[in-house]
């Protein structure tokens, strides 16, 4: 759904999320900006009448007293389906979360960071939170709990729509080599068949619409009954008239819009690391691709980089639940976001907590033109050139350097 935000309304996290329950008869679960007008802020929001316990629930926290002796722990934010320079395709913003792995205690970041199909490189201490956990995490709701290494995750499968035999003898070669190699923990499968999801791209952002959900749910509960911790789903994805576009990285990617409405809706629903992996093969492939898709074309299946980024997810907590060892919003020193779509949940949530320094990347852009000084709090936003000039600035803040000091080596 299309939304105006007036430009007269709070630009913040409760303010938007209370007027678009004003506007539909829906629990929004996604919601981003994507451009303005003169009087509003442009909005694409998706809900399906789910409840969640979490939705819409902003907790105020004083700000913590620093533990000066702490790893600082850093958010690197990189929405889906919008078309970023960077972190927009198929994994390739794993070299990113390299980077910041080395100058973070726990890099925190939504899957579609390191998903690359059948690649994955992930930093040891990378937790890989699906993104409306990630906005409840901002929110003050939910705390993560590291999973120690001899207890990974015990993962469940959902076989959204209907797969071809060939299809799904692949995805299950995929789980059987996980096993043998990896030691997966592998419950089983739950066929959501009357699960479906059409494609739609609104105002620029990938999007779309789901069926079945009644389906989905069941499956999913079918396999928290086999003791699964979490989930992951294998859905077909519907080609798009966009997709050339993309493989030449010259568009947003036509299905990541989609896939994060039904990571959502899972994560929304039972509170455990969940993540999407499509069914879906590139068709008519011609010409030249940017290397940035090269992972996916390189990928007979998406499952891989799922299944070895769940097994080592965090446990999700409730806030008022967090024991010593989880962290919580009260940790995060550091939230890192490109440049110029900033009107969206995690972003505004980072912004309104006082303690977290917010950065912004100005060659990560997505052309959507709502950087921070658009949206007027530019003062709580550092911009830097590129990753590596801000890994630089951590590397010499965490070596006492003073800020002004630092000014003179940029």
């Amino acid at each position: 759904m299309l939304c105006k935000i007036p430009k007269s309304l709070p630009l913040t996290f409760e303010s938007i999320e209370a007027h678009l329950r004003s506007e539909g008869t829906f629990t929004p679960l996604r919601w981003g900006g994507f451009g303005q007008d003169q009087e509003s802020w442009l909005v694409e929001a998706v809900g399906f009448g789910l409840e969640s316990s979490l939705a819409g629930v902003f907790a105020p926290l004083e700000a913590p007293v620093p533990l000066s002796n702490a790893q600082p722990v850093t958010v690197l934010s990189l929405p889906t389906g919008i078309g970023c320079s960077i972190g927009g395709y198929g994994g390739d913003a794993s070299l990113v979360a390299s980077l910041f792995g080395e100058v973070s205690g726990y890099l925190i970041g939504n899957p579609n960071i390191v998903n690359a199909g059948a690649w994955q490189c992930l930093p040891p201490n990378f937790l890989y939170v699906e993104g409306f956990s990630l906005d409840a995490f901002l929110a003050g709701q939910l705390a993560l709990r590291p999973r120690p290494r001899q207890a990974p995750h015990r993962i469940g499968l959902i076989l959204a729509g209907d797969l071809t035999d060939l299809e799904l003898a692949r995805e299950m070669l995929v789980i059987e080599a996980a096993q043998m190699i990896w030691g997966l923990d592998f419950v089983g499968c739950a066929s959501a068949s009357g699960f479906s999801c059409q494609l739609e791209l609104q105002g620029g952002l990938s999007s779309g619409s789901v069926s079945g959900l009644e389906s989905l749910f069941a499956a999913g509960e079918e396999l928290l009954g086999q003791g699964a911790t979490a989930l992951a789903v294998l859905a077909r994805m519907p080609h798009s008239e966009n997709e050339n576009a993309y493989w030449a990285g010259a568009g947003p990617d036509p299905i990541g819009g989609l896939e994060a409405i039904i990571s959502h809706l899972l994560s929304a629903r039972f509170l455990l690391p969940c993540a999407h992996a499509p069914v879906w093969e590139a068709e008519g492939l011609l010409g030249k691709f940017d290397r940035r898709v090269a992972s996916e074309l390189s990928s007979f299946s998406f499952l891989p980089s799922v299944l070895g980024g769940l097994a080592r997810a965090p446990s999700l907590i409730p806030f008022a639940c967090r024991q010593h060892g989880d962290l919580s919003v009260l940790e995060v020193n550091n939230f890192v976001h490109p440049f110029d779509c900033w009107l969206g949940r995690g972003a505004l949530l980072a912004a309104s907590r006082s303690w977290i320094e917010c950065y912004a990347v100005r060659n990560n852009f997505s052309g959507l033109g709502l950087t921070p000084e658009s949206l007027g709090f530019g003062g709580r936003v550092q911009t830097f050139q590129n990753y590596f000039e801000l890994a630089g600035w951590l590397v010499a803040r965490g070596a006492g350097i003073a800020s002004g000091a630092l000014r003179y080596l940029l």
